[in-house]
């Protein structure tokens, strides 16, 4: 999710810095425009609940790719794309062991 997040920030930064833009000031815009006129919140649960768990290398993860090209076209970004990079190993669900060890075996 935090890369997602920090996609969508470093979309808004351009628009919000300037020549007389001071770090601090750029903070404050970023925290004012959260809390009056957000969408981070309904961003945040259409991935939750329309996609869901994205495990590396799983169906889930391709459908959070398209789902977040598709919403980052749909902000107005003018440049969308995906980059790719390999996977050696998927996630796989693996054996699982449990045991008591407190208060008594």
């Amino acid at each position: 999710m935090k890369p997602f997040l920090f996609s969508a920030v470093s979309l808004l930064l351009p628009a919000l810095c300037s020549a007389q833009s001071t770090p601090a000031e750029v903070a404050a815009e970023l925290v004012s425009r959260a809390r009056t006129g957000s969408d981070a919140m309904a961003l945040i649960g259409s991935l939750t609940t329309d996609v869901g768990p994205r495990q590396a290398g799983s169906e889930n993860e391709k459908r959070a790719t398209a789902w977040a090209q598709q919403r980052f076209k749909e902000l107005g970004a003018d440049r969308v794309w995906v980059e790719t990079f390999s996977l050696t190993n998927g996630w796989a669900r693996g054996i699982e062991r449990a045991e008591v060890l407190s208060p008594a075996p």
